[in-house]
């Protein structure tokens, strides 16, 4: 099952949608399945150095889940490179929404920055930077709250930039108009899966998914 949560009308929950559309495209099955697949648009973590999130996003599938990326992934484990499948057994990521235009957006290397205007004056805010402090929040989260330590990985969607705006990957980037297959593939190349001892490759939150399928 896939639920996506938060205020309708805003750009996170917009961002929240296309997202849970890309994931029934390639899933079609989580519709009615006892998988769980829950995405918070507008998410709250009180207490923390960083309590807005715009987006988590938390899948944890019964069964592994599988795709084709659409460029060569580099796995670890082994150190090789996956070009065929890639199987899913869950994934926890924070997502930073976007909405500024291309000319209010600019790259350095691995680096975004997007431009705020406060009256006469405006400014460059690096909108990595606060992406990955959402990040180290939410780990936090989990480590305090629930005694858990997953692995996390954080995404920067722009909700008015295209793939042809973006950098060479790999990064973290997401543009408005990424495919369902293009968007696993990001993951995958920022989380690198793990090839296990059957020779297929693996995302997960941790490791006792990975040791529950060798």
């Amino acid at each position: 099952m896939i639920d996506v949560f938060g205020a309708d009308g805003s750009s996170e929950k917009d961002a929240a949608l296309k997202i849970a559309e890309d994931f029934l495209t390639l899933w079609p099955d989580l519709k009615t399945n006892e998988d769980s697949v829950k995405i918070y648009a507008g998410a709250k973590l009180f207490g923390y150095p960083v309590q807005d999130v715009d987006i988590i996003l938390a899948c944890d599938f019964k069964e592994s889940k599988k795709f084709s990326p659409i460029r060569p992934v580099n796995c670890q484990g082994d150190g090789g490179v996956e070009k065929r499948e890639i199987y899913v057994d869950s994934l926890l990521a924070c997502i930073e929404v976007k909405d500024h235009s291309g000319g209010r957006v600019r790259f350095e290397g691995d680096a975004a920055f997007v431009q705020y205007v406060r009256g006469n004056s405006a400014g460059w805010h690096p909108a990595s930077d606060q992406s990955l402090a959402q990040l180290h929040s939410l780990k936090s989260f989990f480590q305090n709250e629930l005694n858990a330590t997953p692995f996390v990985i954080n995404l920067i969607y722009f909700t008015n930039l295209e793939s042809s705006d973006l950098p060479i990957r790999p990064n973290n980037f997401v543009p408005s108009n990424i495919s369902p297959k293009d968007l696993l593939t990001v993951i995958a190349e920022i989380q690198k899966p793990y090839r296990k001892k059957n020779g297929k490759c693996y995302l997960s939150v941790g490791p006792g998914d990975l040791e529950s399928n060798q």
